[in-house]
């Protein structure tokens, strides 16, 4: 983890320094951007998965229920993220307020599908396997 944010914060660097295309150092710096990038994205992965490894290793309902409902959640998604983001498309407050209301919004209506329409019925039973009695929250 310590290596890829070394890595991450050395690319930050090379974007802020590499200037504008056909300058003079750029095609080194924007490739050393890119190495820098590819390595932190890789060693980002590595940590996470030996992260997650390490302590999610004991059964947990809520960790099962978000694993369940994250297939469903990849096919589902794109409906209500284009809907909400023209809901708000005309409002005019900062774009980060509208991302985050896009994100929020969409993992909230996934989730309510999920368990309303999904998880115990005959699309939970193709997508997961088996049916389930309940929910992680009433265990």
């Amino acid at each position: 983890m310590i290596l890829a944010t070394v890595f991450f914060v050395t690319a930050l660097i090379f974007f802020l320094i590499k200037g504008e295309p056909g300058g003079a150092a750029y095609a080194i710096l924007h490739g050393l951007l890119s190495l820098a990038t590819g390595f932190s994205i890789g060693l980002y992965m590595l940590a996470f998965v030996g992260l997650f490894s390490r302590h999610f290793q004991t059964y947990s309902p809520w960790v099962r229920y978000f694993s369940d409902s994250a297939y469903w959640i990849f096919i589902f998604h794109s409906i209500p993220t284009v809907v909400i983001a023209l809901l708000l498309h005309d409002w005019a407050v900062a774009a980060e307020i509208k991302f985050l209301l896009v994100c929020s919004g969409t993992l909230f209506i996934c989730l309510v599908t999920y368990q309303l329409f999904v998880r115990n019925g005959r699309i939970g039973e193709i997508l997961n396997g088996r049916r389930y009695a309940c929910a992680p929250w009433r265990q």
